[in-house]
C-alpha cells in the first residue's frame, strides 16, 4: 500500500514538472472563461460602435496571447540565475522606458495621457509597471529571504 501511493506520488510530480499545476491551470482556464463574459456585458458602447463579435474577438486574441506568455514562461526554468538576471532587470528598465514615452509622447484618450498606440492596440504602461514592481518585491524579498525569515536590508537602502 505505502509503495503504491509513493508511485503515485512519484507520478504527479513528474506530471506536475511537465505540464504544471492542473489547479492553477483549471483556475486560469476559469478565470479566462470568466473574462469573456466579463467584457461582453461591460463592452456596450464598443458592440454598438464594432458589432456583437468584434470586442469577444478581440478580446480573445488577447487572451490567447497572454496564455502563450504564460505558457512559455511556464515552460523555462526560472529559477535559474540566468532568468532572473536578465528578465526582471529587463521588465523594469522596459516599464520606466514606456513610462517615460507615455509621459512626453503618449496618446490622448478621453482626455487622459495615459496610453501608447501600436499600430490599431492601445498600451497603457501602467500595467506593465504593476507586474513589474510585483517581481522586483517578489525578487527583493527572495534575495534577502534567510532560513528563518526575512532581513529588511532589500527594504531598507
Amino acid at each position: 500500500m505505502a509503495e503504491e501511493t509513493k508511485k503515485k506520488r512519484t507520478t504527479l510530480h513528474e506530471f506536475n514538472q511537465k505540464y504544471g499545476d492542473p489547479w492553477i491551470w483549471g483556475i486560469f482556464v476559469a478565470l479566462i472563461i470568466i473574462s469573456i463574459v466579463e467584457n461582453y456585458s461591460a463592452s456596450s458602447r464598443e458592440i454598438a460602435k464594432h458589432g456583437v463579435y468584434m470586442t469577444i474577438i478581440k478580446h480573445c486574441m488577447f487572451l490567447f496571447a497572454g496564455g502563450f506568455i504564460t505558457w512559455f514562461i511556464a515552460r523555462r526554468e526560472y529559477n535559474k540565475q540566468m532568468f532572473l538576471t536578465v528578465f526582471i532587470p529587463l521588465l523594469a528598465v522596459g516599464t520606466i522606458l514606456s513610462l517615460a514615452y507615455v509621459n512626453l509622447f503618449g496618446e490622448v484618450i478621453n482626455g487622459a495621457q495615459r496610453a501608447i498606440r501600436i499600430g490599431s492596440i492601445t498600451f497603457q504602461p501602467t500595467e506593465m509597471a504593476k507586474l513589474s514592481i510585483v517581481t522586483l518585491l517578489a525578487y527583493f524579498i527572495a534575495k534577502h529571504q534567510k532560513d528563518k525569515g526575512l532581513t529588511n536590508k532589500g527594504f531598507i537602502l
